[in-house]
């Protein structure tokens, strides 16, 4: 270490490298990385503070803080190799291991931004609007998902040609087909306001379907589904896809690459995986 602004450096190297691999790295990596850098870790952030503290105080800092902390770099150095390493493989990407707290930070809010749910995700968590006997009611994802095993239609709008025409007459017609696999409900949610799904369930036919309105987005958004429709007047929307969810985990996901198609989605290519 040359000076005190190394050490508080090998710090955040330190706190990057956990971090990587807690993203990337199997249960023996993480648990390998935390005995490396359990102690080090440990050591480096009390002289740190009270390097800091020193110089709050006018005074001189301890003039043994570098060569104390020397002793840490090996096991950090390892830790860190392992957490690029590590990253490799993942999306996230060797750019999460890096002593720079701002580029790792905008790194995570990139991906962030860019993540798409998988199977074997969880659902995040969202607040939808359904229509009850006395009007509007919210439902939160658990509300929805947990404990269920549901089939989930996600579409762009309600009404729209390929999503009233296509998509949905397919899971009205084999809702009975698709419950008799073990599903317990067929659920349909779109960014739209919670009367207007209201009126398109009545104008399908899609008694006994549940409809969740994600007015806003959010749901979509927490998805990585999201589309741009501005270039149609439309905003931001959902994508076209239709999933199996079970406890609020995605078992099987299907995404549509065009909006205006309704086959990868459709209740007959769900019908085959479930």
């Amino acid at each position: 270490m040359n000076s005190h602004r190394d050490l508080a450096t090998t710090v955040d190297a330190c706190i990057a490298a956990q971090a990587a691999v807690e993203a990337a790295g199997t249960p023996e990596m993480r648990t390998l990385v935390r005995i490396l850098l359990f102690r080090p870790s440990r050591e480096l952030a009390r002289l740190e503070r009270a390097r800091a503290k020193a110089v709050r105080r006018g005074a001189r800092p301890e003039p043994a803080t570098a060569s104390r902390s020397r002793g840490a770099i090996p096991a950090i150095t390892l830790a860190i190799a392992l957490a690029r390493a590590a990253s490799l493989d993942s999306p996230r990407g060797p750019r999460y291991v890096t002593a720079d707290p701002k580029r790792r930070d905008a790194a995570m809010r990139e991906e962030r931004s860019n993540m798409t749910i998988q199977v074997g995700d969880h659902l995040p968590q969202a607040t939808f609007r359904i229509t009850g006997p006395e009007g509007p009611l919210a439902k939160t994802t658990d509300d929805v998902f947990k404990g269920r095993r549901v089939v989930l239609i996600g579409v762009p709008g309600a009404f729209t040609p390929s999503c009233h025409r296509n998509h949905l007459p397919g899971f009205v017609n084999n809702k009975d087909a698709i419950l008799a696999r073990g599903v317990d409900a067929i659920a349909v949610t779109s960014v739209n306001d919670v009367f207007v799904l209201d009126a398109w369930s009545k104008a399908s036919g899609a008694e006994g379907l549940e409809f969740l309105a994600d007015g806003n987005g959010d749901f979509a958004k927490g998805l990585g589904l999201e589309m741009d429709g501005s270039g149609f007047g439309l905003g931001i929307r959902s994508k076209r896809y239709a999933m199996l969810v079970e406890d609020g985990v995605v078992r099987v996901l299907n995404v549509e690459e065009s909006p205006s198609k309704a086959e990868t989605s459709s209740a007959e290519a769900l019908l085959k995986v479930i």
